[in-house]
This record gives structure tokens, C-alpha cells and sequence, in this order.
């Protein structure tokens, strides 16, 4: 196996905005599951979002993103996008981005973390499950008419 490529990670801008979305259609097959132009701008632009790319070289190999939401009672976090290209996978970025998102929300004070996954992302779900997550409840129809998804919450 070759050794990984160099890569950065770092924050997104708008200037990333075309290669996040390129990115979106290369990782996931239904429009449903894709994020837009606004709103990937609208979390580069959000102070309580965190917007972190992968970048190799020119090109970015990943992006993911993480939100802090403010209840009456506490602050929540929500890893709101991840995904890396599958060209690049298999180096273990996922996990490093992952890592980042959480620890970001973490730092903010959440102490309830929560993501959804597709319910057949069986490689996103054991990388979820390996970081501290766990299944909480399954999403009939979440991202389409019989794409269901599990919604995940890390435990402790």
C-alpha cells in the first residue's frame, strides 16, 4: 500500500464553495443527499458552524461540517456533513476530520453530539460507531422516499 498523500486540514472559504460541491456529487449518488451552494455558504458564513476542508495539493480530498445549537437548557453540536472523495479514502481522513468536528464542539461546551447517517452507510456507520457513537433512532425517509438514516448520538 502507499504511503498517504501530504494533505491540511483546514478551514473552508467561499472560495471552496465549487470543489465542497463537486465533492457532494462524487460521494453521494441522490440529489437528496447533497448539499447546495447555499447552503454550504450559509455554514462557511454561520459563527456557530464549523466548515473544515482537506486539501491535497490543488484539490480538496474531503470537507465536513459541525454546528452548536443553543437550547434553553444547553448548548447541543451537530456534525452536520463529512465526506471524503473516494479516491482518497482508506488514509484515515475521515477519521482525523471527524476528530476535529467533534472535538471543536466539545471545546464549545456541547454535550449532547448528534449526526445522520444513511442507514446503509455501513463504512460511515462503523467509523461513527469506532469514534463513540451510537445508534439512537431510526429516520424513515430522511433523505428520500425509502432512504432511511440512523440518527447517531455520541455516548459520554
Amino acid at each position: 500500500m502507499p504511503p498517504p498523500k501530504r494533505h491540511a486540514i483546514r478551514a473552508a472559504r467561499n472560495t471552496d464553495l465549487a470543489a465542497i460541491l463537486a465533492l457532494e456529487r462524487a460521494c453521494f449518488v441522490r440529489p437528496g443527499e447533497w448539499f447546495n451552494r447555499r447552503q454550504v455558504a450559509r455554514l462557511i458564513g454561520n459563527p456557530r458552524a464549523q466548515v473544515l476542508v482537506i486539501q491535497m495539493g490543488k484539490h480538496l480530498a474531503g470537507w465536513g461540517a459541525s454546528l452548536v445549537r443553543q437550547s434553553r437548557e444547553s448548548l447541543s453540536g451537530r456534525v452536520y456533513a463529512l465526506a471524503v472523495h473516494g479516491d482518497c479514502r482508506g488514509q484515515g481522513l475521515g477519521k482525523k476530520l471527524f476528530a476535529r468536528l467533534v472535538a471543536h464542539l466539545r471545546r464549545r461546551g456541547c454535550r449532547y453530539i448528534c449526526l445522520e447517517v444513511r442507514s446503509d452507510n455501513a463504512g460511515a456507520i462503523g467509523l461513527y460507531r469506532k469514534l463513540g457513537f451510537a445508534e439512537e433512532k431510526l429516520l424513515p425517509d430522511y433523505y428520500g422516499p425509502g432512504l432511511h438514516a440512523w440518527k447517531m448520538v455520541l455516548l459520554a
